[in-house]
Protein backbone atom coordinates (compact mmCIF):
# COMPACT_ATOMS: atom_id res chain seq x y z
CA UNK A 1 0.00 0.00 0.00
CA UNK A 2 2.65 2.53 1.12
CA UNK A 3 4.21 1.78 -2.50
CA UNK A 4 1.64 2.26 -4.23
CA UNK A 5 0.55 5.56 -2.43
CA UNK A 6 4.69 6.61 -3.11
CA UNK A 7 3.85 6.05 -6.73
CA UNK A 8 0.57 7.44 -7.08
CA UNK A 9 2.34 10.79 -5.18
CA UNK A 10 5.24 10.46 -7.70
CA UNK A 11 3.08 10.60 -10.24
CA UNK A 12 0.58 13.80 -9.22
CA UNK A 13 3.61 15.45 -8.87
CA UNK A 14 5.33 14.90 -12.18
CA UNK A 15 1.70 15.75 -13.38
CA UNK A 16 1.51 18.94 -12.18
CA UNK A 17 4.90 20.17 -13.25
CA UNK A 18 4.25 19.19 -16.77
CA UNK A 19 0.87 21.09 -16.73
CA UNK A 20 2.60 24.13 -15.08
CA UNK A 21 5.55 23.62 -17.68
CA UNK A 22 3.09 23.27 -20.61
CA UNK A 23 -0.25 24.81 -21.62
CA UNK A 24 -1.87 22.96 -24.34
CA UNK A 25 -5.32 24.33 -26.40
CA UNK A 26 -7.39 24.27 -29.17
CA UNK A 27 -8.51 28.01 -29.14
CA UNK A 28 -11.04 28.98 -31.78
CA UNK A 29 -9.61 32.37 -33.09
CA UNK A 30 -5.96 31.23 -34.16
CA UNK A 31 -7.33 28.13 -36.00
CA UNK A 32 -9.09 30.21 -37.80
CA UNK A 33 -6.65 32.72 -38.04
CA UNK A 34 -3.64 29.80 -39.18
CA UNK A 35 -6.42 28.20 -41.49
CA UNK A 36 -6.92 31.48 -43.51
CA UNK A 37 -2.92 31.84 -43.44
CA UNK A 38 -2.61 28.39 -44.85
CA UNK A 39 -5.40 29.00 -47.94
CA UNK A 40 -3.48 32.56 -48.72
CA UNK A 41 -0.20 31.35 -48.45
CA UNK A 42 -0.32 27.55 -49.06
CA UNK A 43 -3.11 27.16 -51.07
CA UNK A 44 -4.29 24.35 -48.54
CA UNK A 45 -7.58 22.55 -50.04
CA UNK A 46 -10.14 23.16 -47.66
CA UNK A 47 -13.90 21.03 -47.18
CA UNK A 48 -15.78 24.16 -49.23
CA UNK A 49 -18.35 23.60 -51.56
CA UNK A 50 -18.55 26.46 -54.78
CA UNK A 51 -20.93 27.99 -53.21
CA UNK A 52 -18.93 28.81 -49.80
CA UNK A 53 -15.62 29.10 -51.57
CA UNK A 54 -17.00 31.99 -52.83
CA UNK A 55 -17.99 33.68 -49.57
CA UNK A 56 -14.51 32.50 -48.28
CA UNK A 57 -12.82 33.72 -50.90
CA UNK A 58 -12.69 37.94 -49.99
CA UNK A 59 -11.58 36.80 -46.25
CA UNK A 60 -8.50 34.58 -48.21
CA UNK A 61 -7.44 37.44 -50.39
CA UNK A 62 -7.36 40.09 -47.86
CA UNK A 63 -4.84 37.60 -45.76
CA UNK A 64 -2.85 36.97 -49.26
CA UNK A 65 -2.76 40.85 -49.53
CA UNK A 66 -2.06 41.77 -46.30
CA UNK A 67 0.59 39.08 -45.44
CA UNK A 68 1.56 37.82 -48.96
CA UNK A 69 4.71 35.37 -48.48
CA UNK A 70 5.43 36.28 -45.06
CA UNK A 71 6.99 33.97 -42.72
CA UNK A 72 4.94 33.71 -39.33
CA UNK A 73 8.02 33.10 -36.99
CA UNK A 74 9.88 35.39 -38.71
CA UNK A 75 7.48 38.63 -38.64
CA UNK A 76 6.81 40.64 -35.99
CA UNK A 77 3.27 41.69 -37.07
CA UNK A 78 2.13 38.02 -37.63
CA UNK A 79 3.83 37.05 -33.84
CA UNK A 80 1.84 39.67 -32.83
CA UNK A 81 -1.49 38.66 -34.03
CA UNK A 82 -0.77 35.04 -33.37
CA UNK A 83 -0.02 35.99 -29.88
CA UNK A 84 -3.32 38.24 -29.55
CA UNK A 85 -5.60 36.03 -30.75
CA UNK A 86 -3.89 32.62 -28.39
CA UNK A 87 -4.97 34.94 -25.45
CA UNK A 88 -8.50 35.45 -26.83
CA UNK A 89 -11.63 34.33 -25.32
CA UNK A 90 -15.03 34.38 -27.13
CA UNK A 91 -14.16 37.30 -29.30
CA UNK A 92 -11.71 38.89 -31.47
CA UNK A 93 -9.33 40.80 -29.52
CA UNK A 94 -8.99 44.80 -30.37
CA UNK A 95 -5.21 44.64 -30.13
CA UNK A 96 -5.40 42.93 -33.33
CA UNK A 97 -6.65 46.07 -35.21
CA UNK A 98 -10.19 46.60 -37.06
CA UNK A 99 -9.41 45.54 -40.57
CA UNK A 100 -7.92 42.39 -39.35
CA UNK A 101 -11.21 41.86 -37.02
CA UNK A 102 -13.63 42.47 -39.65
CA UNK A 103 -12.12 39.87 -41.47
CA UNK A 104 -11.92 37.48 -38.93
CA UNK A 105 -15.14 37.85 -37.85
CA UNK A 106 -16.53 37.80 -41.47
CA UNK A 107 -14.98 34.35 -42.00
CA UNK A 108 -15.91 32.70 -38.11
CA UNK A 109 -19.37 31.90 -39.14
CA UNK A 110 -18.83 29.56 -42.35
CA UNK A 111 -15.64 28.26 -39.94
CA UNK A 112 -16.97 27.18 -37.18
CA UNK A 113 -20.04 25.69 -39.23
CA UNK A 114 -17.96 24.03 -41.67
CA UNK A 115 -14.20 23.26 -40.47
CA UNK A 116 -14.12 23.88 -36.83
CA UNK A 117 -16.00 20.45 -35.09
CA UNK A 118 -13.38 18.50 -37.12
CA UNK A 119 -10.49 20.55 -36.30
CA UNK A 120 -11.44 21.22 -32.67
CA UNK A 121 -11.61 17.19 -32.29
CA UNK A 122 -8.30 16.64 -33.89
CA UNK A 123 -6.70 18.99 -32.16
CA UNK A 124 -8.16 17.88 -29.12
CA UNK A 125 -7.18 14.18 -29.47
CA UNK A 126 -3.93 15.40 -30.19
CA UNK A 127 -3.50 17.07 -26.91
CA UNK A 128 -4.57 13.86 -25.15
CA UNK A 129 -2.23 12.59 -26.45
CA UNK A 130 1.17 14.58 -26.32
CA UNK A 131 -0.14 15.94 -22.17
CA UNK A 132 0.18 11.73 -21.50
CA UNK A 133 3.31 11.71 -22.67
CA UNK A 134 4.31 15.36 -21.30
CA UNK A 135 2.96 14.19 -17.98
CA UNK A 136 5.47 10.88 -17.71
CA UNK A 137 8.77 12.80 -19.49
CA UNK A 138 8.24 16.38 -19.04
CA UNK A 139 10.66 17.64 -16.46
CA UNK A 140 12.91 14.75 -17.05
CA UNK A 141 13.75 15.82 -20.95
CA UNK A 142 13.36 20.11 -19.77
CA UNK A 143 16.25 19.22 -17.39
CA UNK A 144 18.59 17.40 -19.88
CA UNK A 145 17.62 20.25 -22.54
CA UNK A 146 18.59 22.62 -19.90
CA UNK A 147 21.72 20.46 -18.99
CA UNK A 148 22.77 20.26 -22.84
CA UNK A 149 22.10 23.78 -23.95
CA UNK A 150 23.89 25.81 -20.57
CA UNK A 151 20.51 27.58 -20.64
CA UNK A 152 17.37 27.17 -18.52
CA UNK A 153 14.53 25.58 -20.51
CA UNK A 154 11.37 27.50 -20.44
CA UNK A 155 9.65 27.40 -17.25
CA UNK A 156 6.13 28.44 -18.99
CA UNK A 157 5.26 27.27 -22.69
CA UNK A 158 2.04 28.17 -24.75
CA UNK A 159 0.97 25.95 -27.45
CA UNK A 160 -1.74 26.12 -29.94
CA UNK A 161 -2.91 22.97 -31.40
CA UNK A 162 -3.85 23.92 -35.29
CA UNK A 163 -4.63 22.28 -38.27
CA UNK A 164 -2.03 24.42 -40.08
CA UNK A 165 1.12 25.84 -38.44
CA UNK A 166 3.38 27.08 -41.42
CA UNK A 167 4.77 25.01 -44.32
CA UNK A 168 7.15 23.39 -41.81
CA UNK A 169 3.73 21.97 -39.58
CA UNK A 170 5.30 23.83 -36.46
CA UNK A 171 6.93 26.95 -35.64
CA UNK A 172 7.89 29.04 -32.06
CA UNK A 173 7.73 32.40 -31.49
CA UNK A 174 9.20 34.03 -28.20
CA UNK A 175 8.39 37.78 -27.73
CA UNK A 176 8.73 40.14 -24.27
CA UNK A 177 9.32 36.20 -22.76
CA UNK A 178 5.95 34.61 -24.04
CA UNK A 179 7.27 31.23 -25.50
CA UNK A 180 4.48 30.47 -28.42
CA UNK A 181 4.47 27.24 -30.27
CA UNK A 182 1.81 26.60 -32.68
CA UNK A 183 1.83 22.99 -34.21
CA UNK A 184 0.08 20.96 -36.90
CA UNK A 185 -2.41 18.72 -35.29
CA UNK A 186 -3.05 16.89 -38.77
CA UNK A 187 1.35 17.06 -40.14
CA UNK A 188 2.03 13.23 -39.69
CA UNK A 189 5.54 14.25 -39.01
CA UNK A 190 4.19 15.46 -35.15
CA UNK A 191 1.78 13.06 -34.19
CA UNK A 192 2.74 9.69 -31.99
CA UNK A 193 5.89 9.68 -30.05
CA UNK A 194 7.15 12.09 -32.47
CA UNK A 195 4.88 14.66 -30.70
CA UNK A 196 7.35 14.53 -27.77
CA UNK A 197 10.16 14.87 -29.51
CA UNK A 198 8.57 18.23 -31.58
CA UNK A 199 7.26 19.88 -28.68
CA UNK A 200 10.46 19.97 -27.03
CA UNK A 201 12.67 21.26 -30.32
CA UNK A 202 10.10 23.85 -30.45
CA UNK A 203 10.17 25.43 -27.12
CA UNK A 204 13.94 24.80 -27.26
CA UNK A 205 14.19 27.73 -30.28
CA UNK A 206 13.29 30.17 -26.93
CA UNK A 207 16.82 29.31 -25.95
CA UNK A 208 19.21 28.53 -28.77
CA UNK A 209 19.63 30.71 -32.03
CA UNK A 210 21.95 31.28 -35.13
CA UNK A 211 22.99 34.26 -33.85
CA UNK A 212 21.88 34.73 -29.80
CA UNK A 213 21.18 32.57 -27.40
CA UNK A 214 23.22 28.95 -26.82
CA UNK A 215 24.83 26.96 -29.94
CA UNK A 216 24.61 29.64 -32.53
CA UNK A 217 27.01 32.47 -30.91
CA UNK A 218 29.56 29.44 -29.86
CA UNK A 219 29.50 27.97 -33.56
CA UNK A 220 30.26 31.74 -34.86
CA UNK A 221 33.33 32.07 -32.49
CA UNK A 222 34.41 29.08 -33.08
CA UNK A 223 34.19 29.28 -37.02
CA UNK A 224 35.98 33.10 -36.73
CA UNK A 225 38.68 31.46 -34.46
CA UNK A 226 39.27 28.52 -37.41
CA UNK A 227 39.11 31.05 -40.26
CA UNK A 228 36.00 29.05 -41.83
CA UNK A 229 32.78 29.42 -42.32
CA UNK A 230 30.07 27.37 -40.36
CA UNK A 231 27.07 25.53 -42.28
CA UNK A 232 24.62 28.19 -41.86
CA UNK A 233 22.25 25.00 -40.69
CA UNK A 234 24.30 23.36 -38.24
CA UNK A 235 22.96 25.24 -35.43
CA UNK A 236 19.62 23.94 -36.55
CA UNK A 237 20.95 20.19 -36.86
CA UNK A 238 22.47 20.75 -33.54
CA UNK A 239 18.79 21.63 -32.15
CA UNK A 240 17.34 18.55 -34.25
CA UNK A 241 19.92 15.89 -33.23
CA UNK A 242 19.34 16.84 -29.67
CA UNK A 243 16.21 16.51 -28.99
CA UNK A 244 15.99 13.85 -31.13
CA UNK A 245 18.40 11.60 -29.14
CA UNK A 246 16.69 12.58 -25.40
CA UNK A 247 13.69 11.57 -26.88
CA UNK A 248 14.80 8.67 -28.06
CA UNK A 249 16.65 7.99 -25.03
CA UNK A 250 14.03 9.10 -22.66
CA UNK A 251 11.38 6.77 -24.43
CA UNK A 252 13.91 4.03 -24.57
CA UNK A 253 13.76 3.61 -20.66
CA UNK A 254 9.98 3.32 -21.02
CA UNK A 255 9.67 0.16 -23.21
CA UNK A 256 10.15 2.02 -26.74
CA UNK A 257 13.13 0.40 -28.55
CA UNK A 258 12.81 1.43 -31.57
CA UNK A 259 12.05 5.11 -32.08
CA UNK A 260 13.82 7.03 -35.16
CA UNK A 261 14.27 11.12 -34.23
CA UNK A 262 12.19 12.92 -36.75
CA UNK A 263 15.49 14.56 -38.88
CA UNK A 264 16.41 11.02 -39.51
CA UNK A 265 12.63 9.45 -40.41
CA UNK A 266 12.19 12.91 -42.35
CA UNK A 267 15.61 12.43 -44.49
CA UNK A 268 16.83 15.83 -43.08
CA UNK A 269 20.33 14.90 -43.18
CA UNK A 270 19.76 14.27 -46.77
CA UNK A 271 18.55 18.04 -47.77
CA UNK A 272 18.77 20.67 -45.34
CA UNK A 273 21.56 19.32 -43.28
CA UNK A 274 23.26 17.48 -45.92
CA UNK A 275 26.75 17.11 -44.54
CA UNK A 276 26.00 17.15 -40.96
CA UNK A 277 24.87 13.48 -40.09
CA UNK A 278 28.10 12.07 -39.41
CA UNK A 279 29.80 15.35 -37.33
CA UNK A 280 27.04 14.89 -35.72
CA UNK A 281 26.71 11.23 -34.66
CA UNK A 282 30.42 11.81 -34.23
CA UNK A 283 30.99 14.76 -31.98
CA UNK A 284 27.74 15.70 -30.37
CA UNK A 285 26.84 12.45 -29.86
CA UNK A 286 30.15 12.37 -27.54
CA UNK A 287 29.09 15.23 -25.66
CA UNK A 288 25.80 13.82 -24.94
CA UNK A 289 27.44 10.64 -24.08
CA UNK A 290 29.70 12.62 -21.25
CA UNK A 291 32.64 11.77 -23.01
CA UNK A 292 33.49 15.28 -24.38
CA UNK A 293 32.89 18.66 -23.26
CA UNK A 294 30.04 20.83 -25.34
CA UNK A 295 32.99 23.53 -26.38
CA UNK A 296 34.82 20.61 -27.69
CA UNK A 297 32.12 18.96 -29.66
CA UNK A 298 30.78 22.33 -30.90
CA UNK A 299 34.67 23.28 -31.66
CA UNK A 300 35.24 19.59 -33.59
CA UNK A 301 31.35 20.30 -35.52
CA UNK A 302 33.17 23.63 -36.87
CA UNK A 303 36.31 21.88 -37.96
CA UNK A 304 34.64 19.07 -39.44
CA UNK A 305 31.90 20.63 -41.43
CA UNK A 306 33.41 24.91 -41.91
CA UNK A 307 34.32 25.77 -45.71
CA UNK A 308 37.02 28.10 -45.95
CA UNK A 309 35.64 31.65 -46.98
CA UNK A 310 36.22 32.48 -50.78
CA UNK A 311 39.22 34.80 -51.40
CA UNK A 312 38.37 38.38 -52.26
CA UNK A 313 39.89 39.31 -56.13
CA UNK A 314 41.52 42.69 -55.87
CA UNK A 315 39.69 44.88 -58.03
CA UNK A 316 36.64 42.52 -58.22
Amino acid sequence: MKRILAAALLLAATTASATERWELQSNFWVNLHQTLLAAAQQDADLPLTDAERGSWTASVTAYRLRFGDRLPFADDDLTRINDALSNSGDGVPDSIGPELAGVLNAAAPLYRRKMWPADDRANRFWISAARGLLAETSEELAAEHSRVYGAPFPARVRVDVTPFAGELGAYTTASNGFVHTTVSSRDAGYQGFAALEMLFHEASHAIVGPTNGAIGPDIQSDAQKAGVLAPRQLWHAVLFYTSGELTRRALRTRGVSEYQPYAYRQQMYDRAFRGLQRPLETHWQAFLNGTLSRADALANLVNATGIPPIPRVPGG
